[in-house]
């Protein structure tokens, strides 16, 4: 549970989740939420120890859990307290374990030639990053864009060559953070060090 993550709130009574954020928490005791807008009109759903369902994405896992209200307040902002929930559980969609990591690459796209560093990574795909700091220029990367990454694993010689589509953009004025999801079967090097 993460200060600053959005979260869908689902509430008996409403039929459809409602948009909020986790602006405080104290672990194990209590989480605060910004009380969806217009509060005044669902107020009453949110009395002590009404049951709430609360789902969040983090870093592409999503995460839900079951917890109660405590108590919401209106002054001096609409806010809720809820239990801090004793079970969270999640799904990655991506489907596999994905290790971190920081492994140095070289990005292949189209002419350019990029040097950045895989974050974290999976048998069907990674995530990377391009900095600003460590290139002449940052390339125009679009997704399902198809990019080639070369990189020499710990305890290995040998350059592996990865390739992929990309499905995930973050840019920033100083970095690109890509998520790539492999073309074809990883080589064998890689596949039996995420093992």
């Amino acid at each position: 549970v993460e200060i600053g993550a959005s979260v869908k709130i689902e509430v008996e009574g409403i039929d459809i989740p409602m948009q909020s954020s986790i602006v405080g928490l104290e672990t194990d005791r209590y989480i605060i939420i910004k009380a969806p807008e217009p509060f005044s009109h669902m107020e009453d759903k949110f009395m002590p120890q009404s049951e709430l369902s609360i789902v969040y994405l983090s870093e592409g896992t999503a995460y839900a859990f079951h917890t109660k209200t405590i108590r919401a307040i209106t002054d001096p902002l609409p806010l809720l307290f809820i239990e801090y929930p004793k079970v969270i559980s999640y799904h990655d969609p991506r489907g596999q374990k994905r290790f971190n990591c920081q492994i140095p690459i070289r990005v292949l796209y189209g002419d350019h030639v990029n040097f950045g560093c895989i974050m974290d990574i999976a048998t069907n795909g990674c995530r990377f990053i391009i900095q600003g700091s460590k290139n002449k220029e940052i390339p125009q990367i679009d997704l399902d864009n198809t990019i080639s990454l070369e990189c020499v694993l710990p305890g290995s010689d040998s350059i592996i060559s990865l390739e992929g589509s990309v499905k995930n953009i973050k840019r920033t004025t100083s970095e690109l953070d890509i998520g790539l999801l492999f073309i074809e079967e990883m080589p064998q090097q890689v596949s039996s060090i995420l093992q």
